[in-house]
């Protein structure tokens, strides 16, 4: 029989810091989290070989005191929490007690710190959680912490790390995060010397900026949600839509987490606007009240549970909703210039010079020289400048908007009231008679596929099927909701089987389903029987459709009708709108016009496919050279 060892500390230190360090991020994640803990307004980061050589971390904080260095670095200190009733509302980042004491136990590392009430600033060091005496240093008001030699004393572990890029990427994946949750803090993140993200602290549009550069702040929507679940932050427009999960970025009470429930919540209020594998681009700030929300779930501190995931995931679709209700969808070929106030610009070279100091969508590997930056004060200024006047675009481009939906609604309500009568009065002059155009403009087609108006200063081409299949996807959308859909009997019926997890979730949406055609009942323990179905499902492959089925109702247990048969109503509009090629005729395109107009829906296809694209006189004055 195998005896019971009590282990020795320097093992249990190993096997606890495997929990919270995994890689050269979570250490970095760690020493931040503890700088804005400790108050501080600018933090600095740097990195050498990936980080498994060497990385600093520096701030302005409090700092530590010269009697509580050698306890900073003990398993389970901290000055976060005191008792066990702390943990029911946890408003530091930190709050464990393992950070340092992980690193410490895996690596060198060197602290020295000065508070502001104490005239010197202390030094200690320690090895595999062997801790020197404090010792004199020199150090402004803050704390530095340098870790050398990650996992030297634990190769197992070593031989498991990424390549340095890669472990680099990591890094600054992580810091991004960083910076766009704590945007009223200086951050400066250098890599073997050279600058790769630095933010002013001024705020989340700043923070936005710094990361993904001038594209986030011209194709993103202001979101605001103001309910017991507080949310505000960005959300990127269509156009914005990436092909993963690595542009979204979710900030809980000032924690940034992972969270597939609300990630899920964002792309289903999308749906219609997102193109098959198109993920949304957003940066979402959630303000919940701390009693709601358990943070220590685990030591890496990047899942939460909520004790009502139902309701954080409904604010979370709501305040999504509202935000692209307030889009006019209508895709430029050119982005919008018109209107701008000339004082507030800054010349394009200033701009580029200002967007390459950080990353933007299209220069991710780019890294910035650190001699680039010799005058800090006149590039901020030069940034300032350069986003106030972005700002000024974003809100003076974006009307408002009259029609329930929100969408498109200036094209939409022309075509709503368009007069069904001559397209031009004609007015008269001794010299010449001259056509006064109306409003808007029925112009033509083209390739018997895109139908032209013309109003003002903009063209606009309409793509007749994606039109057309929007159009009836909101009819047979509509039918769902109002359980008008038609039923087909089954030959046989269909048998689904279910374990005693899944059982609860189905026996919960049961009136949900027959309410839309599927007549489903118990039929023995943990099955059930299917004799009906909505004719548009009739033909698909029943497992793979309620494998989908139990998956959204654990993620989202209050989905509308329409979601259970969502793809299958695509389908359906998809194959039976008019296709690209048909050639209508002029009655079949007014009636198209006042469909449009009057049903005001959005201008996506159900596919996430533009359905109209304006293109202005400005710009085509351009291709033509008439403006140079």
């Amino acid at each position: 029989m195998s005896k019971i060892n009590v282990l020795d500390s320097s093992v249990y230190n190993l096997i606890a810091a495997g929990e919270v360090v995994e890689r050269p991020a979570s250490v970095i994640k760690e020493l931040v989290e503890n700088s804005i803990d400790a108050k501080s307004t600018i933090v600095s980061i740097e990195i050498y070989g990936g980080g498994i050589k060497k990385m600093v971390v520096s701030d302005n904080g409090t700092g530590i005191e010269k009697d509580e260095l050698k306890k900073a670095f003990l398993p389970h200190a901290t000055s976060k929490i005191s008792s066990k009733e702390d943990l029911n509302s946890i408003f530091t980042l930190g709050f464990r007690g393992e950070a340092l004491a992980s690193v410490c136990a895996v690596s060198h590392i060197s602290i020295i710190s000065k508070p502001s009430v104490q005239a010197e600033a202390y030094k200690i060091t320690a090895t595999a959680g062997q801790i020197s005496e404090p010792e004199v240093a020199s150090a402004n008001n803050g704390t530095i912490v340098t870790v050398e030699d990650l996992f030297y004393n634990v190769p197992a572990r070593a031989k498991f790390l990424k390549k340095e890029k890669s472990e680099e990427g990591e890094i600054t994946s992580l810091v991004a995060k960083l910076i766009l949750a704590n945007p009223n803090v200086a951050f400066r993140y250098l890599s073997e010397g050279k600058l790769i993200y630095e933010s002013s602290g001024h705020g989340e549009k700043d923070a936005l900026f710094a990361i993904y550069g001038k594209t986030a702040l011209n194709e993103t929507l202001n979101v605001n949600y103001d309910k017991l679940v507080k949310i505000h932050g960005f959300l990127g427009k269509p156009s914005l839509n990436k092909p993963n999960r690595t542009y979204q970025t979710i900030i809980i009470n000032g924690r940034f987490i992972n969270s597939f429930q609300i990630s899920s919540a964002v792309a289903n209020a999308l749906d219609g606007f997102l193109m098959k594998r198109q993920y949304p681009f957003f940066v979402y700030y959630i303000d919940i009240p701390t009693d709601l929300v358990d943070v220590n779930v685990h030591p890496n501190k990047l899942e939460v549970r909520f004790s009502n995931g139902e309701m954080v995931y409904g604010a979370v679709y709501n305040a999504t909703l509202d935000a692209i209700n307030t889009l006019d969808s209508i895709a430029s070929v050119t982005p919008f210039k018109e209107n701008v106030a000339p004082a507030n610009l800054i010349t394009e070279e200033k701009a580029s010079e200002i967007s390459s100091m950080s990353f933007g969508f299209g220069n991710t590997d780019d890294i910035v020289e650190e001699e680039q930056l010799s005058n800090v004060d006149e590039i901020q200024k030069a940034r300032e400048s350069y986003l106030e006047s972005v700002f000024y675009m974003n809100e003076n481009s974006q009307r408002g908007v009259a029609d329930g939906f929100g969408l498109g609604s200036n094209l939409l309500e022309k075509l709503a009231n368009a007069e069904k009568e001559e397209k031009f009065n004609k007015v008269s002059s001794e010299q010449t008679s001259i056509e006064v155009p109306k409003t808007i403009i029925n112009v033509g087609k083209v390739f018997k596929t895109y139908l032209i108006l013309e109003d003002n200063n903009n063209m606009f081409l309409i793509d007749q099927h994606a039109a057309h299949e929007r159009l009836l996807y909101e009819k047979f959308k509509a039918q769902a909701e109002n359980d008008e859909l038609v039923i087909q009997p089954l030959l046989a019926p269909y048998i689904v089987t279910v374990n005693s997890q899944e059982k609860p979730l189905i026996e919960s949406q049961l009136d949900k389903l027959n309410s839309i055609g599927f007549n489903i009942s118990e039929f023995g323990d943990n099955t059930y029987k299917i004799d009906e179905v909505p004719a548009i499902v009739s033909g698909i492959d029943f497992n793979e459709f309620f494998g989908k089925f139990l998956e959204e109702t654990r993620i989202n247990p209050s989905f509308k009708n329409s979601d259970l048969v969502k793809d299958e109503l695509m389908q359906l509009a998809c194959k039976s709108a008019i296709k690209g090629g048909y050639d209508l005729s002029e009655s079949e395109i007014e009636k198209l016009y006042s469909m449009l107009g009057k049903e005001k829906v959005a201008l996506f296809c159900p596919h996430g496919r533009p359905i109209v694209v304006r293109i202005s006189k400005n710009e085509m004055d351009k291709w033509f050279k008439r403006i140079v």
